[in-house]
């Protein structure tokens, strides 16, 4: 009886700060280059040659060398700006994908791959913060569990238990970490794989490459606490390789397609943190003009 299986694996990696392709940003934003400077820190791993830290037209260049069949889209997510009712588009992901009946991704046989790329955000220049690939695998072209094991472990090294998954964990150096602690396998390797999927515009059912999706405000970037591996400081300064199930998954299981997520959550946190700073200080402008232009008014006679 054959067996078909979903792989995925999850590369985190430590960095900091953030922002969007060639959004322009006031003065009061700081450093442009900030995070540029910072990427140049992060190990160089990579999916398929894309690597987190490079630029977006770096991140399409690796994307066409690695298949220049895709179809590339650039999705849009809208800006909100405290006191501007005119809200931008701005660039925050690339999506590069096969295109299969009635333009979905996949094929007849269900044979398929996605490319997704998300960006750091406004003020500063835009860096890759994540990246995803989804291979799917012809319906009667499956691939043994084991050989894709083999693959990961022979790219990133070898790979350790850890809640039934397989996981990868690295230092800032990109130094491979041999014995992790229990906390950091299992807090961030289940934070970093859920939320950072759910945050992808390919997993909304109507994906439309002309569409915005989400927002980047003061309450979308406030939420800076939380249980996701973004967020935790064990996280932000680890790189997570994660292969779910493979650990518990018999080594001749059938898989009909394979996920490889890299990630800094330490970027991700830091761009998060300062675009909230950027806005929160932007509204805190707004409040003392108006509260002192309040002050200057008289009250009425009485």
């Amino acid at each position: 009886m054959k067996n078909f299986g979903q792989i995925a694996v999850i590369i985190s990696l430590s960095a900091v700060s953030g922002p969007v392709f060639g959004q322009s940003a006031p003065a009061a934003a700081g450093d442009r280059d900030a995070m540029r400077k910072l990427a140049e820190t992060v190990p160089k791993l990579d999916i398929v040659g894309i690597k987190l830290g490079m630029s977006p037209q770096e991140a399409m260049a690796a994307i066409k060398a690695a298949d220049p069949k895709l179809k590339i889209d650039i999705i849009n997510t809208t800006l909100q700006r405290p006191g501007v009712q005119q809200h931008d588009r701005v660039p925050h992901w690339i999506v590069a994908h096969t295109v299969g009946l009635r333009g979905s991704f996949a094929a007849v046989d269900n044979s398929k791959e996605i490319i997704v790329v998300q960006f750091t955000m406004p003020p500063g220049h835009s860096v890759v913060a994540r990246v995803m690939r989804e291979v799917g695998f012809p319906d009667n072209e499956p691939v043994m569990a084991s050989n894709l094991t083999s693959a990961l472990d022979k790219k990133y090294g070898e790979g350790a238990p850890a809640n039934g998954d397989r996981i990868w964990l690295f230092d800032s150096t990109g130094k491979l970490i041999a014995n992790p602690a229990l906390f950091v396998q299992r807090g961030c390797m289940t934070g970093a794989i859920y939320a950072g999927g759910n945050e992808f515009p390919m997993f909304e059912r109507d994906y439309d490459p002309a569409r915005v999706y989400g927002e980047i405000s003061l309450d979308s970037t406030a939420h800076l606490k939380g249980n996701t591996a973004d967020s935790i400081p064990a996280c932000t300064s680890v790189a997570l390789v994660q292969g779910r199930a493979l650990w518990a998954t018999p080594p001749n299981t059938l898989m009909r397609s394979m996920t490889v997520t890299i990630e800094s959550p330490g970027l991700l946190y830091a761009s998060r943190k300062a675009t909230h700073d950027w806005l929160q200080q932007e509204a805190d402008a707004i409040i003392k003009r108006q509260n002192d232009e309040a002050s200057k008014r008289g009250a009425p006679k009485l």
